[in-house]
């Protein structure tokens, strides 16, 4: 570098040890921060002290799963020697044992995540995530009483079951922080009782997510609506329940029935999961929830709002500041084909704060009625549908719905219909022209039949159907500008398809025919004719079936 005569300059030793620090911080921990430390006394405190480099530390014992007892022992003494170095600048450690290495590592050694954890400062440490596999010790919950400043907790251990000590322990751990923001329990079992009630205390708590391996969630999760700043919440129950025993107490009619649903509990012999739903949750953006596909003839993990069971049901909010008016996308999947969605009105109104237009809707393995669809006043603004493996009880019941659906939402511009439709399409379908993209892929359809809603299309998707020709009707798509035709694997298309249909729309720039039976002198022919879709030649090229 030229220095121009008669300028000062200032010599990197003269700089404070804070502003050394940050410059380190751009170097980071790698190769080039471990020479730093050799460099001179200053230079090593300077670096073992920022936070910018050793702020955020993460020990995970992956790297010395391959090496001899002896070795294991030597990485983690040399772990616990740089906590005690650096323990000034860490604000957030995380401890990953997927292995379970520190589990075998002889107790009489010290080398545990119980002594980890005792080298860190806890004025300083306000993150910290464990994630110990199968399960780490009481011992090690315990020790997380020491951090009253956290604000973000997350122990992650499928082997755990939260119950006597281990439940006390936790909880004795979030009284300790009560300023947590962020909490995630990924556990075997959660407490039946303790869980909620430690949770209730968290009057701040904006994020939290449950998961439960091997035993339902506890009963009672409904109270989580007392949480006020709750802004996020997942729950995910991924246990297996047992077929009821002969003898085994049943629940009566209404028993544990939630928003409107009596006797939902006693149709499957499991009560479903009680929720707290953005209805009754003044700050929640986001609710996520998801229970296990049981198999061999046990009964489905449900979600009961309304007098509809889900498998699995995700809603999204944004929510204006100032409590203006919000808006919600909503996806619910019903996860088992003899479950109805019922009132989608009485849902919908049960799910969602009052007057919130729905944006959004997804319906999954739902038996759609067009009679549970009536005075559904919440679709009024609806601009994206999606119906995805959709049954009806009876013949045209999906087409009914369909129509129905349509004219409860005049503005819906994005449909998608996947698996749903039996090989015809509804012709309420084809007179939507308010709709912009069109996605009817995996509905064993032979044909597309011409009209209105054609002409305003920008986007068609037929990928996955039974089209043995390019339909004629695609001529009057003038403003379509992308068209899916791959995995069609009876569909050739031809030069006079080329000539006469696809080179009738002007505004198209997109073009997928993988996976079909397309000559390689018709791709060729595309490629000369039409030379606005160069830049999507790789979809263009033919792949083997």
């Amino acid at each position: 570098m030229v220095v121009a005569e008669g300028a000062q300059t200032t010599h990197i030793d003269a700089l404070p040890d804070q502003l050394l620090g940050q410059i380190f911080a751009v170097i980071g921990r790698g190769h080039f921060g471990q020479t730093i430390a050799l460099v001179c006394r200053r230079w090593r405190h300077a670096y073992f002290c920022a936070q910018g480099v050793w702020g955020r530390l993460c020990l995970d014992t992956i790297e010395p799963i391959m090496l001899q007892p002896g070795d294991r022992l030597r990485w983690c003494a040399a772990k616990l020697r740089l906590l005690a170095r650096v323990r000034g600048a860490v604000t957030a450690v995380a401890i990953c044992d997927r292995r379970g290495v520190l589990a075998r590592l002889d107790p009489a050694s010290g080398l545990d995540a119980v002594h980890m954890l005792g080298c860190l400062l806890p004025e300083l440490v306000t993150e910290v995530e464990l994630e110990v596999h199968p399960a780490p010790t009481t011992a090690t919950i315990a020790a997380l009483t020491r951090f009253t400043r956290l604000a973000c907790l997350a122990l992650d251990a499928p082997g755990l079951p939260l119950e006597a000590a281990p439940g006390q322990a936790l909880a004795a751990a979030l009284a300790a922080a009560p300023g947590l923001r962020s909490l995630r329990l990924s556990v075997q079992r959660l407490p039946r009782e303790a869980a909620p009630a430690a949770l209730l205390r968290l009057h701040e708590l904006e994020r939290l997510e449950l998961w439960s391996h091997a035993a339902p969630l506890p009963p009672g999760l409904d109270q989580l609506a007392a949480l006020r700043r709750l802004r996020h919440l997942r729950l995910v129950d991924d246990s297996q329940r047992q077929p009821s025993l002969p003898g085994a107490p049943q629940q009566g009619p209404g028993a544990g029935a939630q928003h409107g649903a009596p006797g939902a509990a006693a149709a499957s012999g499991h009560a479903p999961l009680r929720p707290p739903l953005p209805r009754d949750c003044p700050c929640l953006e986001s609710l996520s929830i998801c229970t296990r596909d049981n198999l061999c003839g046990q009964e489905p993990v449900s979600v009961q709002v309304a007098d509809a069971r889900l498998g699995f049901l995700f809603c999204h909010l944004v929510r204006q500041p100032g409590g203006g008016a919000s808006q919600a996308a909503v996806t619910l999947d019903a996860r088992a084909p003899l479950v109805g969605l019922g009132s989608l009105r009485c849902l919908l109104a049960a799910l969602l704060p009052a007057a919130t237009p729905l944006l959004s809707l997804q319906l999954a393995g739902c038996r759609l009625d067009p009679t549970g669809l009536h005075g559904c006043s919440q679709l009024a603004q609806l601009s994206a549908l999606t119906l995805q493996r959709c049954t009806g009880g009876g013949r045209g019941e999906v087409a009914g719905a369909l129509e129905a659906l349509l004219g409860l939402a005049p503005r819906l511009a994005d449909l998608s219909v996947s698996d749903s439709l039996a090989g015809a399409v509804p012709g309420c379908l084809l007179r939507a022209t308010s709709l912009r993209r069109l996605d009817l892929c995996s509905n064993q359809l032979s044909e597309l039949p011409a009209g209105p809603v054609l002409s305003g299309l920008t986007e068609l998707d037929l990928s996955s159907n039974n089209l043995a020709r390019l339909p004629p009707a695609l001529t009057a798509a003038t403003a379509l500008r992308r068209l899916l035709l791959a995995r069609n694997e009876r569909l050739a298309v031809t030069s006079a398809d080329v000539e006469h249909t696809i080179q009738c729309l002007p505004s198209l720039q997109f073009l997928d025919v993988t996976w079909t039976q397309t000559a390689p002198d018709v791709l060729e022919q595309l490629r000369s004719s039409l030379p606005r879709l160069e830049e999507h030649l790789p979809q263009l090229e033919r792949r083997p079936a």
